[in-house]
């Protein structure tokens, strides 16, 4: 899935694993009153406390990167004269270094490349329109401490987690240019209202101009193989899907080392990738207007399948429930699919409102119906060689899976996408959000780690001598 992966161990150290069921780990045991000895802490660590408050912070070789409130008259001065700036913090040598720009949008640090959106703040002309009251791109160089300009003006927001005007690659990076605030029509249809889409060498700063007009999305649906993922706009270069109008956003795949646009022919949305296949939604109302999962009707988001080493697409024949429920891995993939636009209770719970999980091998385009309801507030998946993992909502299906007399927990359940065989962990899960923090990851041998409730699960698992705590568990 799209969201960042929180890798780390909640609450204690799982230290053995079981060759089947669930694990959890235990605390030895202390005597009645006895204090539990204290950490030791050997060396000397250097806590440095640097005065600023930073979020989010990009390691880099030599520095850590912050995005951190300016005081008005703080150092630097104000440096940017706005209440955001950009701070090089030097570990080593202890010190502050004010970087001078006016921060919109603090993006990745990849290669030793800092990518950020900057406001022109009347100081800088970034884009050479003659103006100094942009957005515009920039890289920071930790090599060269210096600043290289994508020399385009940007349509930026500080609404919600979405980035559409800028998407990267490594040192690859695909920018919306606005042709409003840039001053020129850029795609040659005689008006200056749209956001065209140019590729951006982050290393030198070269520009190409794309000549099209392409949506993003707020998940930065890549591959692995070095491709993007484009919705284009064929309202910006004309039918691109065949079904005679050029009303529909068409998917295309970009490849930045070769500078080529290959066009799926297919109008939908993208929803999650991996190195062999991406797994799209193909939009019915779009698409011609044809039933593609077969319930008769034209307006399903239908899951189709792209093998990225030839381009096959292959309709898989269910109408998914959002790019967010669907996870990728090699051959595999795990979607939720929408009962009430299936048209089929895949539950077995006697309604058609749920959002259900199946399971894909993408290779042989096959599918087997879990039959188990998902909450999409509080869904997490992941899968790791041949073993999927997803949370069911006990709600939803109306069971009661981890035995504790109610059906209101979050419990976690493995697929083997070999056998086709579903296990229920049958320990419930706390309601912590996905947003924050992953409910179910894999490590590399395929086992399915997750949090634990002591409270839903009615249990001291860390022999604290209460039933309030969150641990983590194994499942293998």
């Amino acid at each position: 899935m799209s969201f960042p992966a929180v890798r780390c161990l909640l609450g204690f150290l799982i230290t053995c694993f079981g060759s089947s069921g669930v694990v959890l780990g235990q605390r030895p045991a202390q005597a009645p009153g006895s204090a539990v000895p204290a950490a030791t802490v050997s060396g000397n660590p250097r806590i440095w406390d640097t005065g600023v408050e930073a979020y989010p912070v990009y390691f880099g070789s030599k520095s850590a990167f912050a995005w951190t409130t300016v005081q008005p008259n703080g150092p630097g001065g104000g440096s940017s004269g706005t209440g955001f700036d950009v701070v090089r913090l030097e570990y080593r040598s202890q010190t502050v270094t004010w970087l001078g720009v006016a921060l919109i949008r603090l993006h990745s640090l990849e290669n030793g490349r800092l990518l950020i959106t900057v406001s022109e703040a009347g100081k800088y002309d970034y884009n050479g329109d003659g103006d100094k009251t942009d957005g515009v791109v920039v890289v920071y160089d930790e090599a060269t401490e210096s600043i290289l300009p994508i020399p385009l003006a940007v349509k930026w927001s500080m609404a919600g987690n979405a980035e559409p005007w800028v998407q990267r690659l490594g040192d690859a990076a695909l920018v919306q240019a606005d042709e409003a605030t840039q001053g020129q029509d850029l795609n040659g249809d005689g008006d200056l209202l749209d956001q065209v889409l140019h590729a951006a060498d982050l290393s030198t700063g070269s520009v190409t101009n794309l000549g099209i007009v392409a949506t993003a999305y707020p998940i930065d649906v890549r591959t692995p193989s070095r491709r993007f993922v484009l919705q284009v706009e064929e309202a910006s270069v004309g039918d691109l899907n065949g079904d005679g109008d050029a009303l529909d956003g068409v998917l295309e795949l970009y490849n930045p080392e070769a500078g080529t646009l290959e066009n799926l022919g297919i109008a939908g949305e993208p929803a999650a990738a991996s190195q062999d296949y991406l797994v799209v939604g193909v939009f019915e109302s779009e698409q011609g207007g044809v039933s593609l999962n077969g319930d008769g009707d034209t307006w399903d988001t239908v899951l189709h399948s792209v093998e990225l080493a030839t381009s096959t697409i292959t309709n898989l024949g269910y109408a998914g429930s959002g790019p967010e429920l669907v996870t990728v891995e090699g051959k595999y993939a795990l979607a939720g699919i929408s009962e009430f636009s299936q048209g089929a209770d895949l539950n077995g719970n006697g309604n058609s409102f749920d959002d259900a999980i199946v399971a894909f091998d993408l290779s042989t385009s096959s599918a087997v119906n879990t039959a188990l309801a998902v909450d999409r507030n509080w869904l997490d998946m992941t899968i790791c060689n041949d073993v999927g993992g997803f949370v069911v909502s006990e709600f939803k299906q109306g069971t009661d899976l981890n035995g504790n007399g109610t059906n209101v927990d979050l419990v976690p359940v493995a697929y083997d996408f070999k056998s086709g065989t579903t296990t229920n962990t049958g320990v419930a899960v706390p309601y912590l959000s996905p947003f924050a923090v992953d409910l179910l990851h894999s490590d590399s041998s395929g086992r399915l780690l997750f949090p634990t409730d002591e409270t839903a699960n009615g249990a001291d698992y860390n022999g604290d001598g209460d039933k309030l705590d969150h641990g983590y568990g194994a499942f293998s």
